[in-house]
């Protein structure tokens, strides 16, 4: 092997190593908390205990009350939305810092659905755009119905439990998250 072809081995030998030094990296983020972190704590689990669920809703389903029905079909304990592709034709979202659902309707395309959800309850937030591109975004809530498909993948996290408890500063039902023994 030439001098050129030992070069090319050592850069590929240090991109390797550099890259393996980035995964342990994030690998060793690990939780110091006990098993009843404070609020706000970050709970993280190393695991290959993960499942992916790949699905479609369809015409007319109420984005909402499908998710929880998937979950609770499926007992989850822990999942979260890792894609989501579709559209609605009614779309009802309580925008930030208001008490009142507001409902929209027409034809929007998805531009993003994130959210946290269990067999007890869920924690959605969309961004809808219009054939102009205008986009608006808030939590969702039940009523948002779709108009030709939602292409869905949810992860499940078997060694964790979501849970919603009452946070006296904010008094809103907010995520608790615990390893599962």
């Amino acid at each position: 092997m030439g001098s050129g072809g030992k070069k090319v081995g050592f850069i590929k030998t240090l991109s390797l190593i550099f890259i393996l030094s980035i995964l342990t990296a994030c690998a060793a983020v690990t939780s110091k908390n006990d098993s009843h972190p404070a609020v706000g704590a970050l709970v993280s689990n190393q695991s290959v205990h993960n499942t992916t669920y790949t699905f479609r809703l369809k015409p007319g389903d109420d984005i909402k009350k499908s998710l929880l029905q998937f979950a609770q079909e499926h007992s989850l304990y822990a999942a979260s939305i890792i894609s989501a592709v579709g559209s609605v034709t009614e779309i009802s979202i309580r925008y930030a810092n208001q008490t009142e659902n507001t409902v929209l309707k027409g034809h929007f395309e998805i531009v993003s659905l994130t959210g946290t959800l269990s067999a007890s309850a869920c924690h959605l937030h969309v961004a809808v755009s219009d054939n102009k591109g205008k986009t608006v975004g808030g939590h969702l809530t039940e009523g948002s119905r779709i108009y030709t498909t939602l292409e869905m993948t949810l992860i499940e996290q078997h060694d964790l439990e979501y849970s919603r408890d009452t946070d006296p500063q904010t008094t809103f039902n907010e995520l608790n998250v615990k390893i599962r023994k």
